[in-house]
């Protein structure tokens, strides 16, 4: 009988493991987001904890279905059972085009701007359909505008009874016509969708992930760095920020 012969069959490549923290999801200092923060620190907060909680760069399916992404799951719960503020789903995306404008390669800042982007959908998916849309269209607001307004409507009260019935029916259509005038023109020079309006608003995000707690002050001499987003949605900025997962989500 003639020996069988055995063909030898390379055996596959080994599978790339999970970059896993050595600390526990839960050890990170979760963000306590108010209702009323503002945009700025709403992105401030979050930037802090994508800082700490994403310390290894991992893959965006990692990070989405693997321990690499615990710190994620974590994060969506803790917002899901404690954040109302309407400009959660803004800062996230504003943070994830942050994160991947620092490299175009898979780094620490792909990873993060990922992680940003899960966060985003997954924070949706836990809101009944009119919340998740309300969320989407948040218009972050121009705080200044506002001051304007309030500070005009203290000063005309004493003009009388017709005066403020027609101010007040008047209010509503003029609110939405300023409304869409300021999204015609972009919050700031040039339309949102520009290279120059672009390149400002990733500048301001720049200057607020840098900032640390301790010089507020002097970020307040300079301006808010995120002024340059007032009067953007979540859609918006998520065409800004090439979030192509976020937007074909069923629930966006």
């Amino acid at each position: 009988m003639p020996p069988i012969k055995v063909k030898s069959k390379k055996l596959p490549p080994p599978r790339e493991g999970s970059p896993i923290s050595i600390r526990h999801p839960h050890e990170h200092e979760l963000p306590d987001i108010a209702n009323d923060d503002c945009f700025r620190d709403v992105v401030k907060k979050l930037s802090l904890y994508f800082s700490d909680a994403i310390e290894l760069p991992s893959t965006f399916e990692q990070l989405r279905t693997t321990a690499a992404g615990g710190c994620l799951r974590v994060l969506v719960d803790h917002l899901a059972a404690t954040c109302t503020n309407p400009a959660i789903v803004n800062a996230l995306l504003a943070l994830k085009w942050h994160y991947a404008s620092q490299s175009d390669h898979r780094t620490l800042g792909e990873s993060r701007a990922d992680a940003c982007e899960i966060v985003a959908w997954r924070f949706l998916t836990r809101l009944s359909e009119r919340e998740a849309v309300n969320f989407c269209l948040y218009e972050i607001p121009n705080l200044d505008n506002q001051e304007a307004e309030a500070d005009g409507n203290g000063n005309g009260n004493g003009n009388g009874n017709a005066a403020d019935e027609e101010a007040g029916e008047s209010s509503p259509l003029l609110s939405h016509l300023r409304s869409i005038e300021n999204r015609r023109r972009g919050p700031g020079p040039g339309p949102a969708g520009s290279s120059m309006k672009r390149n400002q608003l990733l500048s301001s995000l720049s200057r607020l992930t840098m900032t640390s707690d301790d010089d507020d002050s002097d970020g307040e001499n300079e301006g808010d760095p995120t002024s340059s987003f007032k009067n953007l949605n979540a859609l918006e900025i998520a065409a800004i920020a090439d979030a192509k997962r976020f937007l074909s989500q069923h629930i966006v």
